[in-house]
């Protein structure tokens, strides 16, 4: 049992100020009815049958305390606007031009590549059945060796002396990304209404992990530049 502290100023009027252990409230009232608000802020209605011991109350929580969202919670509505979806630039706008034959047989060299794959595959699943599928899966096979032997487009290059610094500084930039341990793709980005539910920042993003490489991929094979550079 811990010690109360208690008391009640009467101003008039049946003006009361209440001084207490947790703060200071007030209350105003006549016979019969009072309204009270305490130190606690709740208010508190009081009605009574002066006379007779005989009383009911009423007692609200005070506005603050009942409209403050519940902790990690987000707004209803939600907590973003202004989204933007970020798009990435289309490989076949990156290149330059006069390039048009190379990617034609980049490309017929991956159909084939792929095909290769598949019969491969089915052939060697079906041969469990039959051993005569063998045969086409030894085919599929030399046929996947050759387009690794014989598809494949070297890339030959030169930079000239003035465009080095410019190539190296943005190339640079590009190796640098391809080192790093996780490398992300920002897909989409969003402002914040409320900083408290998105844990103080301001902006928001979807994201999704991608991989950066250095080594150009099939069929594509190429050696640093010699020459000018």
């Amino acid at each position: 049992m811990g010690f109360r502290f208690r008391k009640s100023i009467n101003l008039g009027g049946g003006f009361r100020i209440n001084l207490s252990k947790s703060g200071v409230g007030y209350s105003w009232g006549t016979k019969g009815f009072r309204i009270t608000k305490t130190a606690r802020g709740t208010r508190r209605r009081t009605y009574s049958i002066p006379g007779t011991g005989i009383s009911y109350v009423q007692e609200t929580k005070s506005k603050n305390r009942s409209a403050a969202p519940s902790h990690h919670k987000a707004p209803a509505e939600g907590n973003h606007y202004d989204t933007q979806t970020l798009f990435n630039a289309q490989a076949s706008h990156m290149v330059s031009e006069g390039l048009e034959e190379m990617l034609d047989a980049a490309r017929r060299a991956l159909r084939l590549r792929r095909f290769a794959l598949i019969g491969l595959i089915a052939s060697f699943v079906l041969g469990v059945l039959s051993p005569l599928f063998f045969i086409l899966t030894a085919v599929f096979g030399g046929l996947l060796m050759f387009v690794h032997a014989k598809g494949v487009i070297n890339l030959e290059y030169l930079i000239d002396d003035e465009e080095k610094g410019t190539v190296e500084a943005r190339m640079g930039r590009m190796l640098r990304i391809a080192h790093c341990a996780k490398v992300w793709r920002i897909m989409e980005t969003s402002r914040v209404i409320d900083r408290k539910y998105a844990s103080g920042a301001s902006n928001t993003v979807k994201r999704m992990p991608c991989a950066a490489k250095t080594a150009p991929p099939l069929p594509l094979q190429g050696e640093r530049p010699r020459g000018n550079i």
